[in-house]
């Protein structure tokens, strides 16, 4: 995305959050985002790629809730602009910026997402990074 976020600003929203939820949400949204993870390795591990998606665009989802600051008005911009393209998106790390996983649902599907984005950057230092993930694990190109 080409945003910069200090994550302890981020981590100590979720702290807060942690704290004072009266009903123990914040403990279920963090024991569902571990079970999001453990899914999607699984489903990697069995290369059964809905799967994946569904727990990638779970954990997503969670991540959210615990901390709506995880995403903000440019991240939601760029996937609406994508949506159609694509199977599963998530941001890296504390979210809001950095690095945002995009998993197109073909390689036409990438390029025209590449396209798309290059030739109307979210920001001046929008970057693109390739990866691609198989039996030796994630490798960034």
């Amino acid at each position: 995305t080409g945003q910069k976020r200090m994550a302890r600003n981020v981590l100590n929203g979720v702290i807060a959050y942690y704290r004072k939820n009266p009903c123990d949400i914040a403990r279920e949204i963090i024991r569902r985002l571990k079970a999001d993870a453990a899914k999607a390795f699984a489903a990697l591990r069995r290369r059964d790629w809905k799967s994946f998606t569904a727990a990638m665009n779970a954990y997503w989802t969670n991540k959210k809730a615990l901390d709506p600051g995880s995403t903000n008005p440019m991240v939601e911009s760029i996937i609406a602009r994508i949506a159609p393209l694509i199977d599963a998106v998530t941001l890296c790390g504390a979210g809001g910026g950095g690095f945002m996983y995009i998993l197109a649902k073909s390689a036409k599907d990438a390029a025209k997402i590449r396209r798309t984005l290059e030739r109307n950057p979210p920001s001046k230092y929008s970057r693109f990074y390739g990866f691609a993930i198989d039996e030796r694990g994630l490798a960034i190109e």
